[in-house]
């Protein structure tokens, strides 16, 4: 969520595709002080965007590995109001959200150093906007991401190795082939397996991997043990748990 204090003042856009107007805010010093992460979108044949803050970039890394969520993209609605002090404000989401089961969501971005009065009134705004457009609206926070800095890592490389293997450029189909006959024979299959499959190019193997799980047809544990070798992958639609691994959690290095 941004929002500024008189209709005449630049807004900063949380997510842009837009490298120039990045580069501009830069040059005005409008970003000082802010962190800006650029990666290429493999839910959007690998658009590239540029996302302001560190909270903006780890929602979009869980958003590319969540099968639940069929798109999204910068949030373009405006919406003015006027605060308790009668200043002409506005407001906008930072992403708009098409979920798999049809519904659609407004997504806003608040850090724990948001000024909670003017913020609370902005997600107000905004709540009733999305509700009048037929939207759910959220706000991912800072308390969202508590304990998921393993789910975040395993994202951040898979999103990396999906790019590498970028399907508008590379044919997954063999790799592709190699994961569904592994898993239809045996159930399951670990990673190192799989990389080890004769004839498999393994950044392409990595990325169809990464697709695979992205897409909801398979899964392995994410959430609490880091992707490595050992990691084993599953059909999502056989398995309503993954089965920790034996021991202590795996704290192995990534793939890679």
């Amino acid at each position: 969520m941004r929002t500024d204090a008189n209709d005449d003042e630049l807004e900063i856009p949380i997510v842009t595709t837009t490298r120039a107007l990045i580069h501009d805010m830069l040059r005005a010093k409008i970003l000082s002080g802010r962190n800006i992460w650029t990666y290429y979108s493999p839910k959007h044949n690998h658009a590239q965007y540029v996302v302001v803050n560190n909270l903006t970039y780890i929602w979009a890394m869980l958003a590319e590995g969540n099968p639940e969520i069929s798109w999204y993209r910068p949030s373009e609605l405006v919406v003015a109001y006027v605060d308790e002090r009668g200043r002409s404000r506005k407001t906008s989401a930072s992403f708009s959200v098409g979920r798999s089961d049809g519904r659609s969501e407004w997504i806003s971005m608040a850090a724990d150093g948001d000024d909670l009065a003017s913020s609370t009134l902005a997600r107000q705004v905004l709540e009733d906007a999305a509700k009048r457009a037929g939207a759910e609206y959220s706000v991912f926070t800072e308390k969202s991401i508590a304990r998921k800095d393993i789910e975040i890592e395993n994202w951040a490389v898979l999103v990396a190795c999906m790019n590498r293997g970028r399907r508008n450029r590379f044919m997954l189909d063999f790799e592709t082939r190699i994961i569904a006959d592994s898993l239809n024979d045996a159930g399951r299959v670990t990673v190192f397996d799989l990389l080890g499959t004769p004839g498999v190019d393994e950044g392409k193997m990595l990325a169809a991997i990464g697709f695979s799980i992205a897409g909801g047809s398979t899964q392995t544990n994410l959430k609490t043990q880091r992707l490595c070798l050992a990691s084993v992958l599953k059909w999502k639609d056989k398995s309503e748990a993954i089965e920790q691994q034996e021991g202590e959690v795996n704290q192995g290095s990534f793939v890679g």
